[in-house]
């Protein structure tokens, strides 16, 4: 099994030395540290501004902070097969420091949703930005029993699984609406 965890890498970072600086050193020190764990980095450059994206224009879904990307960046974790709860555990705190070090370096920045952790801190921010309010209303009207469900969408953090197996962000368990 492969978990993904990502970042989007604003454009910001590549204009000014020392900012490229910072970038660079936490990509390399992610990528380094975790090699010998099956942790592996992966790229794309991409420049999706507003002006090459056309219409719809400004007024949709897409997070903000893509708009603002030039790299997004992805550290993957090969998992061995068997791994019991607290080895997930460990794993998960290890890859959690390494894309810490990209977060870093991209403050106020994303992540891309579909290659991203579930167990992203701020998550909300992170995949939909400054639109998550808005969002919220939309799923509110349109899904007022919560009855539609995801572990990154939009309402989600209403419900939470209640783990079995101790593995970090499992979809093992019942799902309960959260306190």
């Amino acid at each position: 099994m492969v978990r993904y965890r990502s970042r989007l890498l604003p454009r910001a970072n590549w204009e000014d030395d020392a900012r490229w600086t910072a970038t660079m050193a936490a990509i390399r020190t992610a990528t380094e540290a975790g090699y010998d764990e099956n942790f592996y980095f992966h790229a794309t450059l991409t420049s999706p501004t507003r002006e090459v994206a056309g219409w719809p224009g400004a007024d949709n879904a897409v997070n903000p902070a893509w708009r603002e990307n030039l790299m997004h960046a992805m550290l993957m974790d090969v998992q061995p097969d068997n791994l019991t709860g607290p080895q997930a555990r460990a794993r998960d705190a290890r890859m959690q420091r390494y894309t810490g070090l990209l977060r870093d370096v991209s403050p106020g920045a994303g992540a891309y949703i579909n290659e991203a952790d579930p167990g992203e801190p701020e998550w909300q921010q992170a995949f939909f930005g400054s639109n998550y309010a808005r969002l919220l209303e939309v799923k509110r009207a349109w899904d007022p029993w919560q009855l539609f469900w995801a572990p990154t969408t939009v309402g989600s953090e209403a419900w939470a699984v209640e783990a079995v197996d101790g593995y970090p962000n499992s979809q093992n368990g019942r799902l309960c609406r959260s306190a």
